[in-house]
C-alpha cells in the first residue's frame, strides 16, 4: 500500500511537470489540464506565524501536566507504595535483576539491537553514534545510567514532536497525530531496564503457554492457526 501510494504521488508529480514544461514552453495545452495545473497549485496550504503559535500552543497544552491521568497526591501514594514493596522485596533477587549495577557488557547488548538510520531528539545523538562509541565513553555511559538508577532521575524527558495530518482541515492542529523523537540515550537506558523487569517477570511469575498478548516473537494468528486445527 505504501509503495502503490508513493507510486500514484510519483506519476501525478511527474504529469504535473510536464503541464508546466508544456506551457512554460509554449506549446499548445488543453484548458482542462491547464485547470488541473492550476488547482494542484493552489492547494498547498501556507502557514502563517499565527497558525504556528496555534499549533505549538495546542500540543504544549496536549503534554502538559494539564492532562495527568494522575494527580501530584496520587503519583506520591503510588511511588510510596513502590518504595515500600522494594524494601520488602528478597534483597538478594533484587540486587542481582533489578537493581544490580548497569555494565558495559549489558550497553552492547542492547546496542546491537538498535537500528540505523532512525531520527535523532534535540540532543543530536543518533544510532549509529552510540554504537561507534569507545570503551572509554561506554564507561562515561555506564556511570551516568548507574547514577541514574540509584537517585531514581530520568534526565531525557525533552521530545521533539513532528504531527502528521490524518484528515479535515490542515489549518486545525486536532486533525493531526503527534508523532514523539525521544532521545536515543533515554531509549537505550529504558530498554536496559525493561529487559531487566523482563527478564524478572520470566524468572519469577512466567507467563502461560496460552498467553500471546504483550509476548515476544507471540503473534495473533498463533492462536488462530490453533482453533482451526482444534475445528478441524
Amino acid at each position: 500500500k505504501k509503495s502503490y501510494k508513493k507510486l500514484l504521488s510519483t506519476a501525478k508529480n511527474n504529469y504535473m511537470n510536464s503541464l508546466n514544461t508544456n506551457i512554460e514552453s509554449g506549446r499548445v495545452v488543453n484548458w482542462n489540464q491547464f485547470k488541473k495545473l492550476k488547482q494542484s497549485k493552489a492547494s498547498k496550504n501556507k502557514f502563517d506565524s499565527l497558525d504556528m503559535q496555534n499549533f505549538k500552543n495546542f500540543f504544549s497544552d496536549l503534554y502538559s501536566n494539564v492532562h495527568a491521568t494522575l494527580s501530584p497526591d496520587q503519583k506520591s501514594a503510588f511511588l510510596e507504595q513502590a518504595d515500600l514493596i522494594n524494601s520488602n522485596a528478597n534483597p538478594d533477587t533484587m540486587s542481582t535483576l533489578l537493581n544490580k549495577r548497569i555494565d558495559t557488557a549489558e550497553i552492547l547488548v542492547v546496542l546491537a539491537t538498535l537500528k540505523n538510520g532512525k531520527s535523532s531528539s534535540d540532543d543530536l545523538i543518533c544510532n549509529e553514534i552510540l554504537k561507534a562509541l569507545t570503551c572509554e565513553h561506554l564507561e562515561l555511559l555506564c556511570l551516568t545510567f548507574n547514577h541514574c538508577l540509584n537517585t531514581k532521575i530520568y534526565p531525557w524527558n525533552n521530545n521533539i514532536i513532528t504531527p502528521l495530518h490524518k484528515k479535515g482541515s490542515k489549518s486545525n492542529p486536532d486533525n493531526y497525530r503527534a508523532v514523539a523523537v525521544s532521545s536515543t540515550i533515554g531509549k537505550l537506558f529504558s530498554t536496559i531496564i525493561l529487559n531487566r523487569i523482563i527478564e524478572f517477570k520470566r524468572s519469577n511469575q512466567p507467563d502461560p503457554i496460552n498467553q500471546l498478548g504483550f509476548s515476544k516473537g507471540a503473534q495473533t494468528y498463533d492462536h488462530i492457526i490453533t482453533l482451526n486445527t482444534i475445528t478441524s
